[in-house]
């Protein structure tokens, strides 16, 4: 994917988010949170792609994935005020139809444009599904990791910062002081993963979160979760949790097995 196509991507993707502009020209508070949001991604997965020494071609296209991922989630919040799938529509099988209909690929040739479209489709669901090209795999999992990426600088933001209150739609409303579920501590003991119906709580969700980490494919992308320091403080901000603490020390310890023990910015602990 050339330069060029790179660029109709953008083109493309700013003129449609600005269509879910209210009157006063403003997107509404969540819309623009999610266009935050895919700018983040698109920048993580060129500079992820970049590290892992991809070519300049598969850097665009990574790049273009990330800011397309979450294309549908804009209609779907002007639509139906939720970004819950199952409340609604499938974001990543909806915004795959979006953008193969409007044509935003056409430019980028048959191979990157097909794998950039599996991306979108795929990036969302609980597991990659076997039988893809491995020019899609590649870019499915890195949008995957960026977009979880992304999600724990997210979640971490609202809740270190006190502002869980102007974004209960990305907290699931859920309750801020209670514990886990058994079902779910259950299921992610025994797969490493955690399903959203059984999310009670705010420790429910970061023993989701923090889950992702064992299903991360690339080692750049758990490189920025060191740097950024995203699982620094997650203990102070919940009720104690014997479950999540054990999980968030258990990610730790993947992350240096994965990356190499910690630069002398800090200790193992500001993880």
């Amino acid at each position: 994917m050339d330069q060029t196509a790179l660029n109709a991507v953008r083109n493309w993707f700013d003129a449609y988010t600005r269509s879910f502009a209210a009157d006063g020209g403003g997107l509404p508070p969540m819309l623009q949170l999610k266009l935050d949001h895919s700018r983040r991604v698109a920048d993580d997965c060129a500079a992820i792609a970049r590290d892992l020494g991809w070519s300049a071609a598969e850097t665009a296209a990574a790049e273009a994935l990330g800011l397309l991922h979450d294309t549908a989630r804009f209609p779907q919040y002007a639509t139906y005020r939720t970004f819950s799938d199952r409340r609604s529509i499938d974001h990543g099988e909806h915004g795959r139809l979006i953008v193969e209909r409007e044509g935003v690929l056409a430019a980028a040739g048959d191979v990157y444009g097909r794998s950039i479209l599996d991306g979108i489709r795929y990036h969302n669901k609980r597991d990659v599904p076997a039988g893809l090209a491995p020019d899609s795999l590649k870019l499915v999992n890195l949008v995957r990791d960026a977009d979880k990426l992304d999600i724990f600088y997210i979640i971490n933001d609202a809740v270190l910062n006190d502002r869980t209150e102007m974004f209960p739609e990305l907290l699931l409303d859920v309750n801020p002081r209670g514990r886990a579920t058994p079902a779910l501590v259950a299921e992610i003991k025994a797969s490493r993963q955690g399903s959203y119906e059984n999310i009670r709580s705010l420790a429910g969700i970061f023993l989701v979160r923090t889950a992702w980490i064992f299903g991360m494919t690339y080692a750049p992308t758990l490189r920025r979760i060191a740097e950024r320091k995203l699982l620094l403080d997650l203990r102070d901000a919940i009720p104690h949790d014997p479950e999540v603490t054990a999980l968030i020390d258990a990610a730790r310890a993947h992350i240096q097995s994965v990356i190499g023990p910690p630069e002398a910015e800090g200790p193992a602990s500001e993880l």
